[in-house]
């Protein structure tokens, strides 16, 4: 059984570990990685929007050994501003 646990944007560092495991994969591009995310991380808290309105959230999937097998990066859009910020939960990065 899959265990699905929730990390707000305050708490990324948190994922650095489990991100590091997923990442050594054959796979995997420079845009997956860590030091990625943490660059889109730290672009995402300057934002001029309101927590409020707009938040990033990270979901990391564990198997029953406490193995990561998937990290979702979700940016949860609570209002519609704009066009271009609808409400939903797109991909963050």
């Amino acid at each position: 059984m899959l265990k699905v646990t929730r990390f707000a944007h305050d708490q990324f560092p948190e994922l650095q570990t489990h991100w590091t495991a997923l990442q050594s994969g054959p796979e995997m591009t420079v845009f997956q990685s860590f030091q990625w995310f943490e660059l889109v991380n730290e672009h995402f808290s300057r934002e001029r929007l309101s927590r409020a309105v707009v938040r990033a959230v990270y979901y990391l999937v564990s198997d029953e050994q406490d193995t990561p097998v998937l990290i979702a990066p979700l940016r949860v859009h609570l209002l519609r501003l704009s066009p271009h910020h609808r409400r939903g939960v797109p991909l963050l990065g």
